[in-house]
């Protein structure tokens, strides 16, 4: 996306220019939103947690904050956020098709068949935002006063629709949404009293009331803006530019870097590894593909605060350690405690580049007990952070005991594949 602002030209391709433009998650945007609107209760003034459900067009994403501040209005994320999950893809427009699917069978072989595109259009437009009681027909007008067919149901150019199978067409998306806000109030340690409803779904009264039917009785109160529920995202996001009330935000993945570990010849994970054993500059044996987590899942991460870990490359010339680029990676699976990058390897992806120029780095001079040679050391630490909402990565080292750290340029492209770059803990 700044990629994509950088060619439009609304900022300059440089750091300055590039450091004007910010992004916000769409679920921080969304509790803006909805403190602005005066939807905090007494409950979330107390501190109990507060769910934001942005029911968009396409996906169902849930993100948990609570106050942490009594007397202002300061948030932090306590749960890590869920979006992306096959079953999270049931928005509003899973609803049409559904009713288009039903449409599209019950007028087969009719002089109305042809009609189901503009059905379903009216149906998307009107129909579904109104349907309010499965006990009540309802009605497609997608015709003229001649269009009829009474054993069809349809009258006048209306197509009639019993309620009960127009809430069969919401069903799965209410039951992915009721399942969703379930998972979360049972996956957080605190209490979670309020659930807050956004995104364009959100104007669906059929839907709001089914929610409430469930969790009412739970004691969690379940409400949404009077308005422009659709639009929470974007004003949202202005507010956050303005205020940023989230102080403190959830790692939804585990991030590190590839690198080269010390082998141990009693770990059966390095012995099952035993064809990535090499042995080191320093006549050490090491064994490649190992997974360093710097920010583990899940972890709590402050504006200011900084996760980092030391490394060290090795050369035998020292110009090869000049400069310096690693490649931050990403897993996405579930696991806590990933290590190896040969497990579950297509959930391994690179976050971003991170390069240093260490051209004024004093370099250790070392003798090789393996080639008899001179080798030479350059140590660093790469540092992660979250800053406000965007992930920030850099290299840290010190020149003459001063601490240098490379620009926090990032390259995000999850789909990147993994690269050979390694480095020594």
């Amino acid at each position: 996306m700044r990629k994509a602002a950088i060619m439009a030209g609304l900022v300059p391709n440089t750091r300055e220019g590039r450091a004007r433009l910010s992004f916000v998650t769409e679920g921080e945007a969304s509790l803006h939103f909805c403190l602005q609107c005066g939807l905090a209760t007494d409950a979330v003034e107390n501190g109990d947690g507060i769910l934001i459900v942005d029911a968009g067009g396409g996906t169902i994403d849930v993100s948990a904050y609570k106050k942490v501040s009594p007397s202002g209005r300061a948030y932090e994320e306590f749960a890590a956020p869920q979006c992306t999950l096959s079953c999270h893809f049931q928005g509003s427009i899973f609803v049409t098709k559904n009713a288009e699917a039903y449409l599209t069978e019950f007028l087969l072989g009719s002089s109305f068949a042809l009609d189901v595109p503009i059905m379903t259009q009216r149906f998307d437009k009107a129909t579904k935002l109104r349907f309010v009681n499965p006990e009540e027909p309802q009605f497609i007008q997608f015709g003229g006063l001649r269009d009829k067919d009474p054993q069809l149901g349809i009258r006048h150019g209306q197509l009639r629709l019993p309620g009960t199978e127009v809430a069969k067409f919401f069903e799965p998306s209410i039951q992915c949404i009721t399942k969703s806000i379930e998972d979360q109030l049972d996956s957080s340690e605190g209490q979670i009293s309020s659930v807050f409803l956004v995104g364009g779904f959100a104007a669906s009264n059929w839907l709001l009331t089914n929610l409430k039917n469930t969790f009412t009785p739970r004691g969690v109160n379940v409400s949404r803006p009077d308005s422009h529920t659709n639009k929470a995202v974007a004003d949202g996001a202005v507010s956050f530019c303005i205020d940023h009330f989230v102080q403190a935000r959830v790692a939804k993945y585990s991030y590190g870097i590839c690198m080269n570990t010390s082998y141990n010849s009693r770990n059966t994970e390095h012995i099952a590894r035993g064809k990535g054993v090499f042995v080191g500059l320093d006549g050490y044996p090491r064994i490649r593909g190992a997974f360093d987590v710097i920010l583990p899942k899940t972890a709590k991460i402050s504006e200011t605060q900084e996760f980092r870990r030391s490394y060290r490359l090795q050369d035998t010339d020292q110009a090869n350690l000049r400069t310096m680029s690693t490649s931050i990676k990403c897993f996405r699976g579930t696991r806590r405690d990933p290590r190896w990058m040969d497990e579950e390897a297509a959930l391994y992806s690179t976050l971003c580049d991170v390069e240093a120029d260490l051209s004024n780095l004093p370099l250790k001079a070392k003798h090789s007990i393996v080639t008899n040679e001179t080798y030479y050391e350059a140590h660093y630490d790469v540092v992660l952070s979250l800053g406000l909402t965007e992930f920030k990565a850099f290299v840290v080292w010190k020149e003459n005991g001063v601490e240098k750290r490379s620009p926090a340029e990032m390259v995000y492209d999850p789909e990147l594949l993994i690269t050979d770059d390694e480095a020594l803990i």
